[in-house]
């Protein structure tokens, strides 16, 4: 069953669909110019949204080892898991990430 997304899952996924989008449009773009120049540019900004998802989920999980670290009272940060859901959003990060360095590197070539 499904969980109820919270705030922070809700915007990782839209700026994670807004990339998609910005691809896709950027794609249709360069195919209509005749140039793949806008598609190539849209890999960088996969890029840097996807990154900006990874920091998101990252400073949350730091903020919480913190958090946990205060609470027992110890020096040492305990472990933090992540919920599975946020665990797939970050691997979903890193794979735009890494297709957004593939688009920002050969998209001319490809459009």
């Amino acid at each position: 069953m499904f969980r109820k997304l919270n705030n922070s899952d809700k915007i990782e996924i839209l700026i994670l669909v807004l990339a998609v989008i910005w691809v896709v449009l950027s794609f249709v773009a360069s195919l209509i110019d005749k140039e793949g120049n806008w598609f190539c540019r849209s890999g960088a900004v996969m890029v840097l949204l996807s990154l900006f998802v990874d920091f998101r989920i990252a400073k949350a999980q730091q903020s919480k080892a913190s958090f946990a670290s205060v609470t027992a009272g110890l020096g040492i940060p305990m472990a933090s898991n992540l919920p599975i859901f946020k665990q797939r959003i970050a691997k979903a990060a890193l794979w735009f990430a890494v297709l957004g360095t593939l688009i920002w590197g050969y998209g001319d070539l490809l459009a």
